[in-house]
């Protein structure tokens, strides 16, 4: 059996979340329109929160937090959209335990280009490896290397480029998280296929 690389890429191009079967997509669009946002795909056994912000929007990040229910949770969502590795532009997520978690936008104005990903704990992929891997991808610089899932997140066009590993690769690319990543031939949820 040959190896392969599914490419999993997320953008943030609707004017409206985008719901898949354990995670939501949230944009610009939604915090523009919405003070108080619920993460619900967090309260039955948590969530991982992943940020990607373009240079425009980043500063707007300090006004955007993810709080729970007692609001006795405050975290800005600065931390996690600049807190990416700077050499390979790998995410730094924000691991909340199962309860009643919201992003609330202190912003009065727009916002600039920002996607905000939250995937249950209890994703097939998410719960039974960490061999997933989450990039920014207006900063990402990942080395070639065989991993199985690598999920891109950008609010924001970019390019990418596969090499080949080892003489052959075999890659695949949908429009989803790695929570609804399957093999070649499935299209969960009406998906889009990017690269196949």
């Amino acid at each position: 059996m040959l190896p392969f690389l599914a490419l999993i890429s997320l953008i943030g191009l609707s004017d409206a979340n985008v719901d898949f079967t354990y995670s939501m997509l949230f944009d610009e669009y939604d915090l523009n329109a919405e003070v108080l946002i619920s993460l619900s795909r967090c309260i039955d056994g948590g969530c991982s929160v992943f940020v990607s912000a373009s240079d425009a929007a980043m500063e707007a990040t300090k006004n955007i937090f993810v709080v729970n229910e007692e609001k006795t949770l405050n975290e800005s969502l600065y931390t996690y959209a600049s807190g990416y590795n700077r050499d390979t532009g790998k995410m730094k997520g924000l691991q909340l335990a199962g309860t009643v978690y919201s992003i609330i936008n202190y912003n009065t104005g727009k916002i600039g280009p920002i996607a905000i990903y939250h995937v249950s704990s209890n994703a097939p992929l998410h719960k039974t490896t960490n061999t997933v891997e989450m990039y920014d991808g207006l900063r990402m610089n990942r080395p070639d290397q065989g991993t199985q899932y690598v999920t891109i997140l950008s609010p924001d066009p970019y390019d990418l480029f596969v090499s080949a590993l080892d003489g052959y690769l075999t890659a695949y690319m949908r429009a989803t998280g790695f929570d609804n990543n399957f093999q070649r031939g499935a299209t969960p949820g009406n998906c889009e296929i990017l690269l196949d």
